[in-house]
């Protein structure tokens, strides 16, 4: 569940070549094979949805943090394993994905102020860091590193918006590839987030006002999706909802 894009793809790959080896017999089914994945209980969660009840028995998967969640994670990890490290040029196949994947890699960049915003990611990097340059020619400036915010680079950030005049940065924080993210606002020249933020939650656009004095923003809730409007400064709590009343939770 944290294993990085690359060992996805490895892993992907791999399960890929067990498959068509096993098809064709090249491998004799261990017993670990034999015994077939770890068993996953069943939760009892049911949602009802315009009067029909959705079975919901794995929700307690989403807790990444729980120990019963932790505890499934190893044990189908540990299987996959048993599978996978039988199957032959497992190391080469790393390598030549490696090679492949371990590239830079640059996002369309934003003008705004005379200043150009865009994401990058470096070939030895996890995580796609937010930079800015001082006109076309300029130097690259590191605004916002993830790798600083976790130890094991689980935290990713993405940049949401920027003011017309280049100076406030909207962007969001993601913890361990969660749907939610927390919304911030980064003061480009002094390089400091406003006090003003967005807990941790399902956004769906922010949008500066052009003074900077506000901004609107699409939130999903559990009644549904909503429209804020947020006046810098203020407690969220307080936002104007401006669309979506009525709205239930089939519409975003």
């Amino acid at each position: 569940m944290r294993s990085s894009m690359l060992e996805r793809s490895i892993r992907f790959a791999l399960a890929g070549q067990l498959a068509v080896a096993l098809v064709f017999g090249a491998l004799a089914p261990t017993a670990k094979a034999q015994e077939g994945p770890p068993a996953t209980k069943k939760g009892s969660v049911a949602d009802t949805l315009h009067g029909n009840v959705i079975a919901d028995p794995y929700r307690w998967l989403e807790d990444q943090e729980a120990a019963d969640t932790r505890e499934w994670i190893d044990a189908q990890n540990t299987y996959t394993e048993a599978l996978l490290d039988v199957v032959p040029g497992r190391e080469a196949i790393k390598a030549r994905l490696t090679e492949l994947m371990k590239v830079d890699v640059v996002g369309m960049p934003t003008e705004a102020g005379g200043r150009y915003f865009f994401s990058k990611r470096l070939k030895d990097q996890d995580q796609y860091v937010i930079y800015m340059r001082e006109g076309i020619e300029g130097a690259d400036q590191v605004l916002i590193d993830p790798h600083t915010m976790s130890e094991d680079h689980s935290t990713s950030v993405e940049m949401l918006g920027v003011s017309d005049d280049g100076t406030l940065l909207v962007y969001g924080i993601q913890q361990g590839g969660e749907d939610e993210m927390e919304i911030r606002f980064l003061d480009v020249d002094t390089r400091e987030d406003l006090k003003d933020r967005l807990e941790s939650g399902r956004y769906f656009g922010v949008s500066l006002t052009p003074d900077k004095k506000g901004f609107y923003y699409s939130h999903f809730t559990f009644l549904g999706g909503r429209v804020y409007y947020h006046e810098m400064g203020t407690d969220p709590a307080n936002d104007e909802m401006i669309f979506g009343e009525g709205y239930g939770p089939d519409k975003l």
